[in-house]
């Protein structure tokens, strides 16, 4: 497949390599966050595929993993749940939520892709940012890319602790989810 429409476009595998080289390089120059939007990436095709969502879907499940952090380096790792949990962060977050979509404007990404990266500090109880959706208003891709930047960020290590082994990763998930997390997405 391609992406975009033109007769210019290039192929839906040429701009996701792509855009793992160019968010690789922005990432390397923070040890602890090297690699994580590509883990990230490669955790929502997983998920995607695992829900039986179409291979478009898929596709923009992907491109959401690599652009979620784009702009919104800072001394904190802004996870859905650091910015649930964290007063500082969630105050970091507010000022940034739109910065990915703001820096690829001029790309035309997908709708989805852009209301995900906005959305994605939504909690279900209503309770996130913006503020203005909860439940399942939240757009699936923002429920998924939440948790995914959540385990990876819990099981990897970080300047202030430890990683956490996966089991633990997935039971700090699964304790936060009624409030933050759809309990319908499969978090095993």
């Amino acid at each position: 497949g391609t992406f975009g429409v033109s007769a210019e476009s290039v192929s839906t595998q040429s701009y996701l390599e792509t855009l793992n080289v160019l968010i690789s390089l922005l990432e390397s120059t923070r040890a602890d966050m090297r690699g994580h939007s590509a883990y990230v990436a490669r955790l929502m095709r997983k998920i995607t595929e695992r829900i039986g969502l179409p291979e478009a879907e898929r596709v923009s499940a992907v491109i959401v993993g690599y652009l979620h952090d784009l702009g919104k380096f800072t001394e904190y790792h802004l996870t859905a749940f650091n910015v649930a949990q964290y007063d500082q962060h969630r105050a970091v977050a507010a000022k940034l939520f739109r910065a990915p979509s703001s820096l690829m404007e001029a790309v035309r990404l997908p709708r989805e892709v852009t209301t995900a990266v906005e959305t994605m500090y939504e909690r279900y109880d209503g309770d996130g940012l913006p503020g203005s959706l909860h439940g399942k208003e939240i757009p699936l891709l923002a429920r998924i890319i939440a948790v995914a930047d959540t385990f990876d960020a819990l099981a990897s290590t970080r300047p202030y602790r430890t990683a956490r082994t996966m089991d633990h990763a997935l039971a700090e998930i699964r304790r936060v989810r009624d409030d933050q997390h759809p309990a319908a997405l499969p978090v095993a």
